[in-house]
């Protein structure tokens, strides 16, 4: 109980739903997300999903990645923040797809993250976020890349 009187918010929030278009999937994908750890500024985020090409390339994208979300603007309270107040966060780490059945030599490419979240209430019972990142395709060659996502924490 002396624990629960010293946090300085309420339960902690682990997962998170998000559906993103380009980013590391490259293309489309589903993506759960959890939040592994939670420090009173930042939070690092273990995220696996499902995507799609929309090629006869490869039919199936299995997206994963790890970043750190470090706060920007101080308006939190909470790492992901559970009701939102206009919390920016500045996102930093590395992702892959595995592209199941691709029809080339290349079935693994990896990508460094670099991105900004934005969390806002959805609902009076919900919390959203959206993101965007950059992340250059590395495989064999550098090819710029982006993406944008948009989240539902579900906890």
């Amino acid at each position: 109980m002396w624990a629960q009187l010293q946090k300085p918010y309420g339960k902690p929030v682990r997962w998170a739903t998000t559906a993103e278009l380009g980013g590391i999937s490259p293309v489309l994908s589903l993506n759960m997300e959890y939040t592994a750890i939670q420090l009173p500024k930042s939070f690092f985020v273990i995220r696996g999903g499902a995507g799609q090409l929309f090629t006869s390339y490869s039919r199936l994208t299995l997206p994963h990645a790890l970043t750190w979300n470090l706060v920007l603007n101080g308006k939190t309270k909470g790492c992901p923040p559970r009701s939102a107040r206009n919390s920016f966060f500045a996102e930093f780490g590395v992702g892959g797809v595995y592209l199941v059945g691709a029809t080339e030599e290349i079935t693994y490419r990896w990508s460094p993250i670099v991105g900004v979240r934005r969390y806002f209430k959805y609902n009076p019972a919900a919390t959203g976020f959206w993101k965007v990142q950059f992340t250059p395709i590395v495989s064999g060659q550098v090819v710029p890349w982006g993406g944008l996502g948009i989240g539902l924490l579900i906890d």
